[in-house]
């Protein structure tokens, strides 16, 4: 399996020049999840978003939830009954579903961008950039300038079928 970036998401800001001030990625994922009416929302959604589960390593370095997230492999039904009751003050932190449900949350990449957003003062666009796009020099041209789409064609052809 290839190392994950950016590009691979389904959303990202079209220009990195202007993304200092933007949460693009963030917001659609944060929108998309607090919108999800059903266990069969909740496992359309866990396969649009897989890839932000990989951006911090390989499939082999993710603790067991993260893999059960990128496989899909998840009991969907209960991790949806979690993500409605998220803001529980009682919920068994060692329960398997509680932690799928909290990667579903709020994803390590997201968290890490935004406080690296928050230190520096950019939008988590921008930390996201830094963290997950600039330390691939093959793409070091991507999202300048609003270039069109800039993923590789393989990642195309998977995430526009």
């Amino acid at each position: 399996m290839k190392k994950t970036c950016l590009l691979d998401l389904p959303v990202y800001p079209e220009d990195r020049d202007v993304a200092c001030g933007t949460t693009i990625i963030s917001s659609t994922y944060m929108k998309e999840r607090d919108n999800l009416k059903s266990p069969g929302e909740l496992k359309e959604f866990v396969s649009r978003w897989r890839n932000v589960w990989l951006l911090d390593g390989d499939y082999d370095t993710l603790r067991d939830e993260e893999k059960l997230l990128v496989d899909n492999e998840i009991p969907h039904e209960a991790v949806y009954a979690q993500l409605l009751n998220k803001s529980r003050d009682d919920i068994d932190l060692d329960d398997p579903n509680v932690k799928i449900m909290m990667n579903i949350a709020i994803p390590a990449a997201l968290l890490r961008a935004f406080m690296v957003g928050n230190k520096w003062g950019v939008g988590t666009d921008l930390a996201m950039v830094r963290l997950y796009l600039d330390p691939f020099p093959e793409l070091n041209d991507a999202m300048r300038n609003g270039n069109g789409d800039p993923r590789p064609a393989t990642c195309k052809k998977i995430m526009d079928e």
